[in-house]
């Protein structure tokens, strides 16, 4: 039923920035890292780590995707753990497996992509190294 009131600038602009996020959200460093997606269709945030840390995603909807920037600061190993009340999958040389924690190299000022996209309850993962050159993801094995 359509509604007897008309939609303002406002209304329209609160839409259209729930559905395409309007730029990367920089997330807190921190043993968890939590994200809110506030239920949006596509979701850009980035973080500069120098520690592992469990990253724990909220407010997750079905057919949503965006992606992840990591960036390393620290010559040591860094290591995700995943949220709970998911099943994250990663694209791989076999095919898609199941994971629950990644671990990147330490490198200082390094740069990761990892893109999702939330089908049900299941993420599926694609890990890419910006320094495989011209945008292209160099794909990453568990």
């Amino acid at each position: 039923m359509l509604s007897s009131t008309p939609a303002t600038h406002g209304d329209f602009r609160t839409s259209v920035n729930k559905e395409l996020a309007d730029g990367f959200t920089t997330l807190s460093d921190g043993s968890t890292v939590t994200w809110d997606l506030l239920n949006i269709k596509f979701a850009l945030a980035k973080l500069t780590s120098t520690q592992s840390f469990t990253l724990t995603m909220s407010n997750v909807i079905s057919g949503c995707n965006g992606t992840f920037k990591l960036i390393t600061n620290t010559a040591s190993a860094i290591t995700i753990t995943f949220s709970a009340g998911f099943t994250h999958k990663k694209l791989g040389t076999l095919g898609e497996e199941t994971f629950t924690t990644y671990t990147f190299q330490g490198s200082t000022a390094k740069e990761y992509l990892l893109s999702f996209i939330v089908e049900g309850t299941t993420i599926h993962w694609i890990i890419g190294d910006t320094s495989a050159g011209l945008g292209i993801y160099q794909a990453y094995t568990i």
